[in-house]
């Protein structure tokens, strides 16, 4: 009974020892401090500094994925722990990013467009497909694939932001009333459901390849 006890006790002690050794957390902090600081800058001015919007949505994708990078992999991908594992001890990164979007849109809701349920479902899907990808990545035997994520991801989100390419149609990152907020909706919530399944897929595939070990 005794150890029974011991036993979550030493297993959380190992998660956290883990996760505090393997995750980018100045790197995550600081990209939480930057998106306060942009998101405050929207809400001043919203109708002239909307693409920083867009643009902290495509930074708070690439640190999620990035806070996945696995620099000692060689021996990481070799001990006994599966992925699921690794991946709860890494998901603090990704919600403290998720926590912070959420808490500014809700500070700021008087001051952003009346969408707050998109809003705030664009960063938390953001964030969700770039863990997952990164996470679905590393079951590739690619033992960082964040930081080249981040080099795509946050100029890609920039240009949109800015260009808004193709905005009738597929509303990225919308603002105007007249702009379709309901196609959006189902845009963001269609892209958090693949980066739900993606990592499902992941921490299969890494069961599957220990059980043929």
């Amino acid at each position: 009974d005794q150890l029974g006890r011991v036993g979550p006790r030493v297993a959380m002690r190992s998660l956290a020892r883990y996760s505090r050794a393997a995750t980018p957390w100045g790197l995550t902090v600081t990209t939480a401090v930057i998106a306060i600081v942009l998101l405050s800058i929207v809400a001043r001015w919203p109708a002239a500094m909307w693409p920083l919007h867009g643009a902290t949505i495509g930074l708070l994708a690439a640190v999620s994925a990035w806070s996945v990078d696995e620099r000692c992999s060689a021996i990481v991908d070799l001990v006994p722990r599966p992925l699921w594992w690794r991946t709860v001890a890494r998901a603090p990164a990704a919600l403290l990013l998720v926590a912070v979007w959420v808490a500014m849109h809700l500070s700021l809701r008087d001051r952003l467009p009346d969408h707050l349920g998109v809003l705030v479902l664009q960063g938390v899907s953001a964030v969700l497909v770039g863990f997952a990808v990164a996470t679905w990545q590393r079951t590739r035997g690619n033992p960082e694939p964040g930081q080249r994520m981040a080099m795509l991801v946050c100029p890609a989100a920039v240009a949109i932001a800015l260009a808004k390419p193709w905005s009738t149609h597929v509303p990225v990152f919308p603002i105007w009333p007249h702009e379709n907020w309901p196609r959006a909706t189902a845009i963001w919530s269609i892209t958090g459901g693949v980066g739900v399944l993606v990592l499902i897929a992941a921490i299969q595939r890494d069961a599957a390849d220990r059980a043929h070990r």
